[in-house]
Order: C-alpha cells, then structure tokens, then sequence
C-alpha cells in the first residue's frame, strides 16, 4: 500500500510541475518559472498528495488494506497492482525525460557575467536584466504581454520583439521577468550579463 501511495503520489508531481511550467510559457514556448512560482506550485502538490492519502483506504489491524471503490473484504490483487505500479513508473520516467532535461541553469548576479550560448538556446530573465551581445548572432524573445527588449544604446526608445535580431554591443534592458529573453541562432553566442535568468536547451 505505501509504494502504491508514493507512486501515484510521483505521478501527480510529474503532472502538476509539467503542465504548470506549459502553462507559464511565453509566446515562444520557452518555459519559464520564478521562485515563488515554483513555491506556489509546490504547495499545491503537497495538497494534492494530502488528498490521495486521504483516498487510499487506511486499512485496520491484519485485514486487507482498501482503495476507492473497493470492499473493505475484497482481497487486491497483486498481479493487476504490480503492472499499475510498473505503468506509474513508465509514466513517471517519460514526463520526467521530457521537461527536466530542458533547464541548464539558473543564475543571479549583481555583477555582470560572461555567458556562452550554443545555437538553440535560451536565456530568459527571472527578473531584471542587462545585457550586451559581445558575438555571434541571437534573436529576442518578447514578454506574455507583448514587451521588447529595449536598446538604452540606440537613444530612440527602440524595443526589440521575438524573432529580431540583436545589435552587438548595445547596452540592452529586461525590465522584469515576463518571459522576455535571448535565444541563440548562431552555433555560439557571447553574452555579457548582470541580473536574474535561467538559460534552458532548444525546444524538442
């Protein structure tokens, strides 16, 4: 009974942190998630994993344990429970293949950093960020809510939207983390950085 409850209790963490990250992408599916939204979201789970505690039958002295739907009498059977188990675990290792690979690393700095991108990849800012483009050739990556990322260098208020190239040693802003970013076109980037972000691999 206890394996079963921690492998449904895996299965609903594998949903909930996978389809909450989808959720909070930009408009170019790049995933992304601050700290206290992954707190917020964790608290959830645990709550979720109070109620199927709550649902697993508690069973009493030497009788047989019971789960939804199932009479206090009826014997489990162990056949039909160990192929579930094994069907929570492929389901397990498959959502966990598919969005844990996706960050490298997350970084915060009140001093600037220089930062290598491989073509493909992302940097997005968890809050605010500066940056300058020292080489190779990247794109922007605009916020939720349709924001740029602004050139302080140009002096004419120029904000760059998803798929505009970037300028090279231009002093650039992010204001907040929206989802605004960088994302690599070139095999290498060069990035000079101060500020909070998360740099993830190519989308699949």
């Amino acid at each position: 009974r206890k394996k079963m409850v921690i492998a449904l209790t895996a299965v609903i963490c594998s949903f909930i942190v996978y389809g909450s990250l989808v959720g909070a992408a930009s408009s170019d599916n790049v995933i992304v998630a601050s700290v206290n939204y992954v707190d917020q979201k964790f608290n959830q789970l645990m709550q979720r994993i109070n109620q199927v505690e709550a649902k697993v039958g508690t069973g009493s002295g030497t009788g047989t344990p019971t789960y939804p739907g199932q009479q206090p009498t009826q014997p489990i059977n162990s056949e039909a429970l160990t192929k579930l188990e094994e069907k929570v675990d492929l389901i397990e290792r498959t959502m966990k293949s598919y969005y844990q690979p996706m960050l490298i690393s997350i970084s915060e700095s009140n001093k600037y950093s220089v930062i290598v991108l491989e073509k493909g990849q992302s940097l997005i800012a968890s809050d605010v960020v500066e940056f300058i483009v020292r080489g190779g050739t990247c794109t922007a990556i605009s916020g939720a809510n349709g924001d740029g990322l602004a050139d302080m260098t140009s002096g004419d208020g120029k904000d760059y939207q998803t798929g505009e190239q970037l300028p090279k040693n231009h002093y650039m802003l992010i204001s907040r983390g929206d989802g605004r970013g960088i994302k690599a076109e070139s095999d290498t980037v060069y990035l000079m950085v101060k500020g909070s972000y998360a740099i993830y691999l190519p989308e699949k």
